[in-house]
């Protein structure tokens, strides 16, 4: 990796936390260009003009609902939030609902079955991206989680963008990069991955908030990512940094 840190003219990252990374690697600061990824067109546009967008959405509970969407892998800190959705148990009016598959989906179908969850936690399957935007519309907050680990924490989770786009608060159970992201877009709430009474308690006290807060959170995060996130603004990037490279050439 040095010899290519060395060779290259540029290095793009597409988290903040990279950065302190590669100079402490003794790269350039320079060197290092921020190219955020941006939200998935099909989310952005919800499959307008393809068949995809007529993907039919199922019925989802009412109530205050929590939702993940994405990976249901090892890194996503699952385990904790299933604890923490055990721990709303007596709550029949909040929901977790997850969209997605991966490695963890037998092991949360287990967990729910086992702790008899399954009147407040529903797993839904994988669904297209072009159909995400209608499953976002009908939560109440979007969940991004991550285990914490030192490079999870210098991540900035893909899904973030498109939750900003969708106009939803978010509740981050991570630390690092994407915790502050979400400080600084004024969008939502982060709490500590490895404590599931506090994960519990967050989401009890944000059913209680009135929909006026959540939707001005909502609308922060799709602010945010109008000025920082979209396609255009990343591939001006991109665009400028391949001009000035060529002109000093």
């Amino acid at each position: 990796m040095k010899k290519y840190y060395r060779r290259d003219k540029k290095i793009f990252i597409t988290s903040r936390g990279f950065r302190k990374m590669l100079v402490e690697r003794g790269v350039p600061d320079e060197k290092i260009v921020y190219l955020p990824n941006w939200c998935d067109e099909a989310v952005e546009n919800e499959g307008v003009g393809s068949d995809e967008g007529n993907v039919v959405v199922p019925e989802l509970p009412s109530g205050f609902v929590v939702m993940f969407a994405g990976n249901l892998g090892e890194a996503q800190n699952l385990e904790n939030v299933l604890n923490a959705a055990q721990l709303c148990q007596e709550y029949p009016d909040i929901h977790f609902v997850f969209v997605g598959e991966g490695r963890k989906k037998q092991w949360m179908e287990d967990y729910v079955e086992a702790e008899g969850l399954s009147g407040t936690v529903h797993l839904v399957g994988r669904y297209p991206a072009s159909a995400m935007m209608r499953f976002f519309e009908k939560a109440s907050v979007l969940l991004v989680s991550l285990n914490d680990s030192l490079v999870f924490n210098m991540t900035l989770p893909a899904k973030v963008q498109s939750y900003m786009a969708a106009s939803k608060p978010i509740l981050g159970v991570l630390k690092g990069e994407g915790a502050e992201i979400i400080a600084e877009a004024e969008c939502g709430w982060s709490v500590d991955p490895n404590d599931p009474k506090a994960i519990a308690e967050k989401i009890l006290s944000l059913a209680k908030l009135p929909e006026r807060e959540l939707e001005r959170l909502g609308n922060n995060g799709y602010a945010y990512y109008k000025e920082h996130f979209t396609k255009e603004i990343c591939m001006e990037i991109l665009d400028r940094e391949i001009s000035n490279n060529s002109v000093n050439n």
